[in-house]
């Protein structure tokens, strides 16, 4: 490449960081008085790549291509020449290896070759009351200098056609919105990497400089933080099988995502990281920068949210979460280990009680003792319901992590997993490949919603927010006042449970201190399994014809919550229970 002096690289690096009008400005300027020849042809390359073509193209009689041939700009006198479709003589053009081989191919074949956009940052720029902004510079490929981008060109060349001529050598640059987010996400993963630590954890400083960095990437490139969920492993579980189902059905935004996984995720279950490692790369700084930016555009917002999703189509997607081959043999074993014969059908009874909070709650002032407990169900009341499946053939296996007693009742056919067998790998399996669970919460059961069992839940208290997935059964608890018989009726559960449940407006808590759950009894319990028996065998509709209770059920929660989805979900509402409420 030709020398260029000192000036007008300045002038060609700082291009694009200006508005256009003012580079016109500059040329226009520079024009008065008179110029050299070479100034006057560095400034005609100034406006093809301003795109003032008309004023190149008036200004080119005015060169002499000798004096510029003998100051050395003949490459440069030579693009000029074919942008503005002037003829140039074959014998002159530069061989096609030379940096300049776009004007042979422009010239001979008028084909224009089109070099990708791969640029770094060079800085971040604040102004008062507006986002960080990036500057951005670049290499030409063809002439190997470099171009500054301001934040107003990065954009119009990210919304737009993304067309720019270099402008030192005028090669056609191509803005590819693809490879300029994989160089801008490389120069980021290696910004972070390099910010402010202590003990290998990004200090304030380091956050605060990570956190804009991604601000000001954010229209380009954009990047955000997640953490998977320490505190429910239902969540924990649920929430990036709902953030991968997104990815794949294009709904989450074209992201560079770094996803944390707090060290208690670990003493959770150990199984579940090593079964998310392999999708998830994890990043040690993910979880610390996702607390900071709760309710920002940089939050990985599936990872987070404590709704559960309402889409079908997740539950007929394949899991994200898949066991190995050698787990799966390891499990099998474990399973004939425990008594059940391979291939014999087994449900899995996940009953939560007093131990799981007291466990998951412990020395935490924010939760008093007993919360959670309106969750809470009876292991012994499921009794009947068991002994009633052991006898139609099916194992029973009781699971869940901390329990407040073992099953007085267990048999060949219902095992207490539970306090004899546990282990992190079957805590997932056993859910995953149940014939169906039978549950008064979801907890590890969300493994049976990803693989698609069917699933009872018993004792369930979000009448204004139930499973909506498929071959799914609802079974309520009753609400009552307290030192009272009588239950209060379904729209007055619906019109005052949701917004009371767990409010610490002291009205709510003055109000719920009034009020108790009733647990299922044993023969709802049973009846509910005879149900569910019927609800997977396909006898449902002959036996229970419960069609109209079902649509009244899900039309009174979506007159009272329209646009949750209620209408059309395939989740089934206990028979018994809506003719005990609705008749």
């Amino acid at each position: 490449m030709t020398a260029i002096s000192p000036p007008d690289i300045q002038l060609t690096r700082e291009l694009f960081t200006l508005p256009r009008e003012k580079s016109l400005g500059i040329v226009a300027s520079s024009l008065v008085g008179g110029c050299s020849q070479t100034d006057l042809l560095f400034l005609i390359r100034t406006l093809l790549v301003l795109g003032a073509t008309e004023q190149a193209k008036s200004l080119f009689s005015r060169l002499d291509h000798n004096l510029l041939d003998q100051a050395g700009q003949r490459p440069l006198l030579q693009a000029v020449s074919v942008r503005l479709g002037q003829p140039t003589a074959w014998d002159n053009l530069p061989p096609a290896n030379d940096d300049y081989r776009w004007i042979r191919f422009l010239a001979k074949k008028g084909v224009d070759i089109s070099y990708p956009t791969e640029p770094s940052v060079r800085g971040l720029l604040f102004q008062p009351d507006v986002p960080p902004q990036v500057l951005l510079e670049d290499r030409c490929p063809c002439c190997h200098n470099q171009c500054l981008f301001g934040p107003e060109k990065s954009q119009e060349l990210h919304s737009g056609s993304g067309e720019w001529l270099c402008p030192h050598c005028l090669a056609q640059r191509i803005w590819e919105k693809t490879t300029v987010r994989r160089c801008l996400w490389i120069w980021y993963k290696a910004y972070l990497s390099g910010l402010p630590r202590q003990e290998g954890e990004l200090t304030e400083t380091g956050c605060q400089e990570a956190i804009l960095a991604a601000l000001a990437l954010q229209p380009l490139a954009p990047v955000r933080f997640g953490s998977l969920c320490p505190a429910a492993i239902g969540h924990a579980i649920m929430n990036p099988s709902m953030y991968f189902f997104s990815l794949q059905q294009g709904q989450e935004p074209i992201s560079l995502d770094i996803i944390g996984i707090p060290p208690s995720m670990t003493r959770l279950n150990s199984q579940l990281t090593t079964m998310w490692a392999r999708h998830i790369d994890f990043s040690r700084d993910g979880e610390r920068l996702a607390h900071k930016v709760v309710g920002s555009p940089l939050m990985i917002e599936s990872l987070a949210s404590y709704d559960i999703t309402r889409d079908p189509g997740l539950f007929n997607a394949p899991p994200s979460l898949v066991f190995t081959l050698t787990e799966e043999r390891q499990a099998r074993e474990e399973l004939e280990r425990m008594g059940v014969p391979h291939g014999a059908p087994f449900v899995c009874l996940l009953v939560r009680d007093s131990a799981y909070d007291q466990i998951k709650y412990a020395g935490n002032p924010t939760f008093p003792p007993g919360c959670g407990e309106e969750r809470y169900a009876d292991i012994d009341s499921y009794e009947e319901a068991c002994l009633f499946l052991a006898e139609l053939g099916y194992y029973v296996i009781r699971t869940g992590f901390h329990v407040a007693k073992p099953l007085k009742w267990a048999s060949k056919r219902i095992i207490d997993y539970s306090t004899k067998y546990r282990s992190e790998l079957m805590d997932l399996w056993l859910p995953a490949r149940c014939f169906f669970l039978f549950a008064n919460v979801g907890g590890i059961g969300a493994m049976a919603s990803i693989y698609r069992r069917p699933m009872l839940f018993t004792n369930h208290i979000f009448h204004y927010r139930p499973p909506v997935y498929s071959n799914t059964l609802v079974l309520f608890k009753h609400l009552r006042r307290k030192n009272s018989r009588r239950y209060k009726d379904l729209d007055y559960i619906l019109d005052h449970v949701d917004d009371r449940l767990y409010n610490s407006n002291p009205d709510a808590v003055k109000w719920y201190s009034t009020m108790e759950w009733v647990d299922n009894s044993p023969q709802e319990l049973k009846d509910a399994a005879m149900e569910m028996l019927s609800l997977i065998d396909g006898t449902w509709e002959q036996k229970y014809a419960s069609l109209t209770e079902q649509a009244s059920f899900w039309k009174m929660l979506e007159e009272r919550y329209p646009g949750r989805g209620f209408l059309g979900v395939q989740t089934k509402i206990s028979t018994n229970y809506l003719r005990m409420y609705l008749h």
